[in-house]
């Protein structure tokens, strides 16, 4: 057949006989055409290869918002499929890939609120819901993809966040899952607390030490992989407003991420100095103090006219704008002597930076103006509004999980 429409037709009713249909979906897998010699698999590849079209969709193409995620989230909710545990999990990690980083399907995904529900069931009590024996293996995997996935859903918005962080027993099953000897699940427990740590309100009311506590210890790690999770959560438990900063600082974080600025792996050093950056913000005088002597006046300049990667620049630059915070300036400038600091910051203005690195030299140097008593050492930074301050959690990619978003 070559009308389209027929095509069309066809794979519509392929569709719907499968559809639940375990014996017609296998018996279609195996039949061959004849008259190519083709299975059903074959033929629809050919048709692929026929069109215009791309045959693989990005997760936020209309397809998968309107119809995939949905039939997704269907499938997840669904009673009658109990007996196939490797749906349910294929169906979590295939959720999770479409999820990730695309905070604007979220909503989409949580239309119902059973799918939340369901979630829970298969975290706290997977063995409940299905009728058939499950493995330790297959528990752990289950739970692991749940964890995963509700990680994922708390990571943006604070509605989502709270209905998930409220859930009971939610915070005290992560604890008991990184607490496992089982590595899935403690990455997917750090990941639910980097998502949650993305929000104001959790930091100042989920986090607890027993939180602070896992954080430092999976920090410590020699599984790279568990740090740089850690990593990105502790970067935002440092702020001001959180209630681990206290422990965090008494159990030795600040020389752990200033070690992490010379780590081979780019993305922890990274994490490190965005970290410092959260810490140094709303700061006392001698956390800033201690900041600076950690990095050194000499290492952060030549860092200032040398570093090539924008990403870690732009996280320097953010740092001195926070340690230069008004009640600070006329006691820290000195140290950094403000006409060379003022005099490389234009030296930096003038290269061929991105409009997001100028952007923040432009800010630090109107900043240091607003602060200088001489208005004779005061340059030009093209005429930024001085009132431009750091906001809270502008987007901004520095980890895995796309990512870390902070001050």
């Amino acid at each position: 057949v070559t009308n389209e429409y027929l095509v069309g037709v066809c794979l519509k009713l392929f569709c719907s006989i499968c559809y639940e249909n375990d014996a017609v979906a296998r018996q279609l897998q195996t039949t061959v055409f004849t008259q190519t010699n083709e299975t059903l698999c074959e033929i629809i590849s050919s048709l692929l290869n026929k069109t215009n079209q791309p045959v693989v969709l990005s997760c936020d193409d209309s397809f998968i918002s309107h119809k995939s995620l949905t039939t997704l989230v269907h499938l997840c909710t669904k009673s009658t499929i109990n007996k196939s545990i490797h749906l349910y999990i294929a169906c979590f990690d295939t959720l999770i890939y479409l999820l990730n980083g695309n905070s604007t399907l979220h909503h989409t995904a949580m239309y119902t609120e059973q799918f939340l529900n369901k979630l829970f069931c298969y975290l706290f009590a997977p063995t409940k819901i299905f009728n058939e024996i499950i493995d330790e293996a297959m528990l752990i995997q289950i739970r692991t993809s749940t964890l995963t996935l509700l990680a994922v859903l708390s990571s943006y918005h604070e509605d989502i966040k709270k209905r998930i962080a409220d859930q009971d027993n939610l915070i005290s099953t992560a604890i008991e899952c990184y607490r496992s000897n089982h590595r899935s699940l403690q990455l997917a427990s750090l990941c639910l607390f980097h998502g949650l740590s993305r929000s104001v309100h959790q930091l100042r009311t989920t986090f607890n030490d027993t939180i602070c506590d896992i954080l430092l210890d999976a920090v410590k790690s020699s599984d790279l992989s568990l740090v740089k999770l850690a990593s990105s959560a502790i970067s935002n438990t440092v702020l001001e407003f959180s209630t681990c900063r206290a422990k965090l600082l008494s159990g030795g974080i600040l020389d752990i991420l200033l070690a992490f600025l010379a780590h081979p792996d780019h993305d922890l050093s990274i994490n490190g100095m965005w970290a410092l950056r959260n810490l140094s913000y709303l700061s006392t005088l001698k956390i800033k103090q201690d900041v600076i002597n950690g990095l050194t006046i000499d290492r952060i300049y030549s860092l200032l006219e040398q570093c090539t990667d924008e990403r870690f620049l732009i996280c320097l630059l953010s740092l001195l704008r926070n340690i230069f915070n008004e009640k600070d300036t006329q006691i820290i400038l000195p140290m950094f002597n403000p006409v060379k600091l003022l005099t490389t910051l234009q030296r930096m203005h003038e290269k061929n930076y991105s409009v997001e690195v100028s952007r923040e030299i432009s800010i630090l140097i109107d900043h240091l103006n607003s602060s200088n008593a001489s208005p004779r050492q005061r340059l030009p930074s093209d005429s930024v509004n001085p009132t431009c301050r750091t906001s809270l959690f502008p987007e901004y990619a520095c980890d895995e999980m796309d990512e870390l978003d902070c001050l």
